[in-house]
């Protein structure tokens, strides 16, 4: 399900805005298929799952109303920063995984935080990539400009989700 998760993100990101239908319907089946593995957290402890994405929401609006409230505040030079951490925790995580780390473990919960943290500010930064290219749109690709809100805002839930499930 994951490989067929990047699959379709890869498929979306490179296909034209011109493929109306066809960027939809994998678009559709990307938010299928999130729904399908987002299931088993949702069976395991639903009033936890209600509680995780109303709070994943209300942070991704928080996140959001500043960013067009303030886009001057969020930098450019974030991305290269946000990317040299995102790399470093991905290595973290595969440190984790090796090492067979407990979810409860306090390196687990410290890197749930720290992705939190991350993911949160790429919301920022994706947000105001959006509201830049609305004022200099000339062919608009609303899943592309979409997608890596989504995926922030994935990362974020599930990562409060495992800091949340005892």
């Amino acid at each position: 399900l994951c490989f067929a998760s990047m699959g379709l993100i890869m498929g979306l990101v490179f296909m034209p805005p011109q493929m109306f239908f066809t960027k939809h319907f994998l678009y559709i089946m990307e938010i299928v298929l999130f729904g399908i593995l987002l299931y088993p957290l949702y069976i395991n402890n639903k009033q936890l799952f209600f509680h995780i994405a109303l709070s994943t929401f209300g942070l991704l609006l928080v996140l959001s109303i500043i960013s067009f409230a303030k886009p001057d505040m969020i930098k450019d030079s974030w991305e290269m920063y946000l990317f040299m951490g995102l790399v470093s925790l991905l290595g973290a995580r595969l440190i984790e995984l090796f090492m067979n780390f407990s979810h409860k473990s306090k390196y687990s919960r410290a890197m749930s935080y720290l992705s939190i943290l991350l993911f949160s500010m790429y919301i920022m930064v994706d947000t105001k990539k959006i509201i830049v290219n609305a004022e200099n749109c000339v062919n608009p690709d609303y899943i592309n400009e979409s997608i890596n809100l989504v995926l922030d805002t994935m990362n974020i839930f599930t990562n409060m989700y495992s800091l949340n499930n005892d």
